[in-house]
C-alpha cells in the first residue's frame, strides 16, 4: 500500500520537532510568521508566501518564530516521474505572487476536507502537488530576499494591534527612522504603511463583523476612527460599499496572506462534507460505562504512593481492534442512530485503526494499557478545547502515570471483563482519531466557527465519556 498523503496546517506554537530526513516528497507554504530551513548545503529564509520543497532523503531542520504558520504537504515520490522531481530540485524555494499563494492556500484548505474519502483525497493531493509544481515553475527568478526585519516587525504590529499607532512611534519600536521604514516598506512590499494599516483594519473588521453583523460596531472594533473613514477605505480597497458587500455575502480578497487569511474567504456557511465533524461528538457507552464518577476527582488529586501497574486492555495489536467494529456500531446505535450511521460509513470507507496507528504512533502508545489509551483521548480533548500547543512525549508519559493512578483509585474498569475492556479500548481509540482528524480538518478549513464547534464537541464528548471536565482542569499544572 502506498504512503497515504498528508495535508496539514501547522498552527502557532506548534512544538513538533522538524530535524532529519524522510523518504517522502514534501513542500511547505508559509502563511504567517518567519522561519529558517537549514539544509546541509544551504538555508532558506521563509516569509509568508514562500513555497519550500524538501526532496526525499534530504536533511532539513526548521527553526520558527512563535507566530509561524505553514501548510505542509507530504506524498509518496513514486507518484511522480523523474522530470517532476528534477524540476523541484532545481527550484526548491520560491516566493509566490500573492494571487498564486492565495490560490494554493485555498486549494489545500479545500482538499484537506476530503481526508475522510481516501480515493478523492489522493486525487486531490496529487492535484495539489502538481499545482504547487506549476506555481514553482511559473514564478520568475529565484526566491526574493527576505523582508527587512523592521518591515516584518512593523507589519506584525499593524496586523496585531487595532490602536492607531503613529508612524513615528511604529518606526521607533522597529528600531529605524520613520522615513527609512516607509521607504523600505514600499520598496520591498509595493505598499506603504498607510495602505498596510488599512488592509489589516479591514481584516479585523471581517472577523468582528462575523460575530456582530453590525457594520458600525465592527468598524470601530477594527480600529477605524469614524464610519466615514471606514466607508472610504472599504470602498477603495474592495470596490463596493460596506452595505453592498454585506448584502451580497461575497468574499473579500485583499491580495495578501496574513495570519487571519482563512477568516476572509468564502461565506459563513459551514461545509457538510467532512465525516470527522459529527464523529467528533461520539461518546460511546462501551467506554463511558466503565469510568466511575470518582475518576475526575482522583485525577485532580496529587498521586500518593508508588506508580500503579498497567491496567491491561487485552488488545495486543491495532489489528485486534477491527474485530470489535460491529460491537462499536451496535453501541453507537444505542446512543445515537445518526452518529451510528456516520460511524458505519467511516468503517466502510477506511481502516480507522490503521489510520490511528499512523497518526498517533509518534507517541508510542501502549494499546494494551488502558491508562495509555485513556491518556490519548483525554489529552487530545484537553489540547483541543484549550487550543494548547502539541504535547511532548515526556508530557504524555507523565500524564499517563497520573491517569493510571486515577483509574486505580477511582475503581474505573474494575468490573469489566477482558472482552469489555477490549471493546472499551477500541472505542476510546476510535474517538481519539475522530477527534484529532476533526480538529485538524477544522483548523485547516480556516473557518473559526467550525473550530469552535469541534472544541465544544470535544468538551462534551470527553465529559460524557470519562467525566473529566477538560475546560476546568489544567493538565499541565498537574504535571508540574
Amino acid at each position: 500500500m502506498s504512503f497515504y498523503p498528508e495535508l496539514r496546517r501547522s498552527t502557532r506554537g506548534a512544538r513538533t520537532v522538524v530535524n532529519g530526513a524522510h523518504a517522502n516528497l514534501e513542500f511547505g507554504l508559509v502563511i504567517s510568521g518567519r522561519a529558517t530551513y537549514f539544509f546541509k548545503d544551504r538555508q532558506s529564509d521563509l516569509v509568508p508566501g514562500t513555497l519550500q520543497w524538501v526532496l526525499p532523503g534530504e536533511y532539513h531542520q526548521l527553526l520558527r518564530s512563535p507566530d509561524f504558520e505553514m501548510w505542509v504537504a507530504i506524498i509518496d515520490p513514486s507518484q511522480f516521474d523523474e522530470s517532476f522531481l528534477n524540476d523541484v530540485a532545481a527550484n526548491p524555494c520560491r516566493l509566490l505572487s500573492s494571487e498564486d499563494a492565495l490560490a494554493l492556500d485555498r486549494l489545500m484548505s479545500h482538499v484537506s476536507q476530503d481526508s475522510d474519502q481516501p480515493a478523492v483525497f489522493r486525487a486531490g493531493a496529487d492535484y495539489v502537488f502538481r499545482s504547487a509544481w506549476h506555481a514553482t515553475m511559473s514564478s520568475p527568478g529565484p526566491s526574493r530576499k527576505a523582508l527587512h526585519p523592521a518591515v516584518v516587525q512593523a507589519l506584525e504590529i499593524l496586523r496585531s494591534e487595532a490602536s492607531d499607532l503613529p508612524s513615528a512611534e511604529l518606526a521607533h519600536r522597529c528600531g529605524v527612522t520613520q522615513g527609512y521604514l516607509g521607504q523600505i516598506c514600499m520598496e520591498q512590499t509595493g505598499r506603504g504603511l498607510v495602505e498596510w494599516r488599512n488592509r489589516f483594519r479591514i481584516e479585523r473588521f471581517v472577523v468582528a463583523y462575523s460575530g456582530s453583523h453590525d457594520l458600525l460596531t465592527a468598524a470601530f472594533d477594527a480600529g477605524f476612527g469614524s464610519y466615514t473613514q471606514f466607508h472610504r477605505v472599504f470602498s477603495d480597497l474592495i470596490g463596493s460599499t460596506p452595505g453592498e458587500w454585506a448584502k451580497s455575502g461575497s468574499e473579500l480578497s485583499l491580495g495578501s496572506l496574513s495570519s487571519v487569511g482563512g477568516l476572509i474567504r468564502g461565506s459563513n456557511a459551514e461545509g457538510q462534507r467532512m465525516i470527522w465533524y459529527p464523529l467528533s461528538e461520539l461518546a460511546l457507552p462501551a467506554a463511558a460505562r466503565w469510568f466511575t464518577p470518582g475518576f475526575d476527582r482522583a485525577l485532580r488529586q496529587p498521586p500518593a504512593g508508588a506508580t500503579e501497574a498497567p491496567l491491561l486492555s487485552g488488545i495486543e495489536s491495532w489489528d485486534d481492534m477491527r474485530r470489535h467494529e460491529a460491537a462499536l456500531l451496535e453501541d453507537a446505535a444505542s446512543a445515537s442512530p445518526a452518529l451510528a450511521e456516520a460511524l458505519g460509513r467511516a468503517f466502510a470507507r477506511m481502516d480507522v485503526f490503521e489510520l490511528c496507528r499512523d497518526a498517533l504512533g509518534s507517541y508510542a502508545t501502549d494499546i494494551n494499557d488502558l491508562a495509555a489509551i485513556t491518556t490519548l483521548y483525554v489529552g487530545l480533548a484537553w489540547f483541543c478545547v484549550q487550543s494548547a500547543p502539541t504535547p511532548s512525549q515526556m508530557e504524555v508519559a507523565a500524564l499517563a502515570t497520573r491517569i493510571r493512578v486515577a483509574l486505580k483509585a477511582s475503581g474505573s474498569f474494575a468490573g469489566a471483563s477482558e472482552t469489555e475492556r477490549q471493546i472499551a479500548a477500541s472505542a476510546l481509540v476510535a474517538q481519539s482519531i475522530f477527534l484529532r482528524s476533526a480538529i485538524e480538518a477544522a483548523r485547516s478549513s480556516g473557518n473559526h466557527r467550525t473550530v469552535e464547534r469541534i472544541r465544544t464537541a470535544a468538551h462534551a464528548a470527553c465529559l460524557s465519556t470519562t467525566g473529566v471536565d477538560v475546560k476546568s482542569i489544567d493538565l499541565m499544572a498537574l504535571l508540574a
